[in-house]
């Protein structure tokens, strides 16, 4: 239908089925939410979180990807390469850098944390630590439980669900759409990195997730598949999960980490930044030619 648009029209398109999908998902859960939990503190609510979470993943992120590539190829999978697998020795090294990568992005994140705006911006930093405490306090509120039945669900809701439906959108979708207009795939793989860490409105983890973000972009153009960045992004929020209920469940509370160990963060990152360029030069190495 849109296979020979010029790239305008398919932004205009793009951007349609995203705003389309939100009124329809967002409006069509309220009146869910309305009837099925009526009379009741809803942000309270566990199960309206985790049915927010699925609705929200699902209808805003892989519902318009989907819709994209069948408008523009006839076909829901084409577009976004995931009708491709890549080659298992990449499949495995990214399992490993998976694990390697952690202390990196983490002490990215301590850093981010400390960033703090002029004060001509002192409005616009205190809406920013609102938000972030709404982002904290509900994800708070969805792994308060360690039992290991709600340790498979929040695997599914914040591991499985957002790998898949994220990389569709912004992997699969929005990166090889901006390409396909600037012919440049580290422009591409950057500019739709950026995109997806601004959609989280998460200012105090921008760039952690701006890098991994550029990270899983290079994995998808390398890999010449949508399922290795699927893969990589899957494993990081998974080890991120287990890693978080395991130090819960033994008492071990994630948010008030003594200075000590924040401290030996650095030679940790360091190592890991060794260890995680040599992954992804051998990736590179190892990368496909789709041409």
């Amino acid at each position: 239908m849109f296979r020979n648009s010029n790239f305008a029209v398919k932004l205009i398109l793009f951007i349609a089925l995203l705003v389309c999908c939100f009124i329809v998902f967002s409006g069509g859960f309220a009146l869910i939410a309305t009837a099925v939990w009526k009379d009741v503190d809803l942000m309270e609510n566990i199960h309206y979180l985790r049915f927010t979470q699925i609705v929200g993943t699902i209808g805003m992120f892989l519902i318009p990807a989907l819709l994209f590539s069948y408008f523009v190829d006839n076909k829901f999978f084409t577009f976004s390469l995931s009708h491709r697998f890549p080659p298992k020795k990449m499949a495995a090294i990214v399992l490993l850098l998976s694990i390697f990568i952690i202390p990196l992005i983490a002490y990215i994140g301590v850093w981010n944390e400390k960033i703090t705006l002029p004060e001509s911006m002192t409005t616009l930093e205190q809406h920013l630590k609102v938000m972030e405490e709404q982002a904290r306090l509900m994800l708070a509120k969805m792994t308060g439980d360690y039992s290991y039945s709600s340790l498979f669900i929040n695997l599914f809701i914040m591991a499985l669900l957002p790998a898949i439906a994220e990389e569709f959108l912004f992997r699969g979708t929005l990166q090889p759409l901006i390409n396909s207009k600037i012919k440049n795939h580290h422009l591409s793989i950057w500019i739709s990195a950026i995109v997806f860490s601004i959609i989280h409105f998460q200012f105090y983890g921008f760039f952690p997730r701006m890098l991994l973000g550029a990270y899983l972009g290079y994995l998808a153009v390398w890999g010449g598949s949508l399922w290795l960045p699927i893969l990589a992004h899957f494993l990081h929020n998974c080890l991120s999960v287990v890693m978080d209920f395991s130090l819960m469940r033994s008492g071990i509370d994630t948010e008030m980490m003594p200075e000590e160990f924040t401290a030996t963060l650095l030679p940790m990152a360091i190592l890991s930044l060794i260890v995680v360029s040599f992954g992804t030069f051998l990736l590179w190495k190892r990368r496909v030619d789709l041409s």
